[in-house]
């Protein structure tokens, strides 16, 4: 990492523990564009840097934003596009994960589009999804090759908690009827909420993560 301090000409350079001087002819000074993840919404986002201020909208738990700017330091308040929201509630991450949440985004939106599809046990086509199937078939469409069974899928990727999860997680169940870790797996679109390919009854569907029945069931998700 570099920091420079001083004026004119000649920079004084930090540059991983050791510090010298350089010409400001050949050093271009950067910063590097900060992001925050919402910790616990929905979180108010504000008209100014305050409570007093109007609401303008609201930002789901897990949600990445780019921070423009820190207004009143600890505690304080950080800059969105959108307005304002309380840097309690938000915490930095690098910019990896943000861009892991901008492909999230799009699995999820692409996984919507299928519902209403039937159920078909042992589908993985538009013509007929199981669960695994389902999830199968949108995570090749970004270029993930993940394992065929709702178990096997807690293999891939890297485990995520439940406080964290983001769109485009997988997210996993158990019935309880079964030795296996998981009996069930859909896809996490954010704002509480999931697309899964459920019953022959009801085909692919969203459902709440937080209902009695998902919430009592569920036993972890996956992020690729």
């Amino acid at each position: 990492m570099v920091s420079t301090s001083g004026d004119g000409t000649w920079h004084k350079v930090t540059y991983n523990g050791m510090t010298g001087y350089m010409s400001g002819d050949y050093l271009q000074v950067t910063e590097e564009q900060l992001y925050g993840q919402v910790m616990d919404g929905p979180l108010n986002i504000r008209s100014g840097p305050g409570t007093e201020y109007s609401t303008v909208g609201s930002l789901s738990t897990g949600t990445i934003v780019e921070i423009e700017e820190l207004v009143g330091g600890y505690g304080g308040w950080y800059k969105i596009e959108q307005g304002y929201v309380s840097s309690d509630y938000v915490a930095q991450v690098d910019a990896s994960v943000a861009a892991s949440s901008g492909k999230g985004s799009q699995i999820a939106q692409y996984a919507l589009q299928y519902v209403g599809c039937p159920y078909v046990y042992g589908g993985s086509s538009p013509s007929g999804f199981d669960c695994s199937g389902f999830t199968t078939y949108v995570m090749k469409h970004f270029g993930y090759s993940i394992n065929r069974t709702a178990s096997g899928q807690m293999d891939n990727g890297t485990s995520v908690s439940k406080s964290q999860l983001q769109p485009g997680d997988l997210v996993f169940f158990n019935s309880g009827n079964s030795s296996k870790r998981a009996t069930h797996v859909g896809i996490y679109t954010g704002n509480g909420q999931f697309v899964h390919a459920s019953t022959s009854t009801t085909g692919v569907i969203v459902s709440d993560l937080n209902s009695s029945y998902y919430s009592s069931t569920y036993v972890g998700a996956r992020r690729l």
